[in-house]
């Protein structure tokens, strides 16, 4: 039987997509902090 298999490669695929989601939020919101800090800068 492999189910047990399936559910370690279920468990690998949402652990891999819970870290990429957390890194690209962490580079979006950067991203977005310096667009801000850009847009300061123009109206002073």
């Amino acid at each position: 039987n492999s189910t047990p298999y399936l559910g370690g490669v279920l468990l690998v695929i949402v652990l891999a997509w819970l870290a990429a989601a957390k890194s690209l939020d962490t580079q979006f919101t950067a991203l977005r902090r310096e667009e801000e800090l850009e847009k300061e800068m123009e109206r002073a």
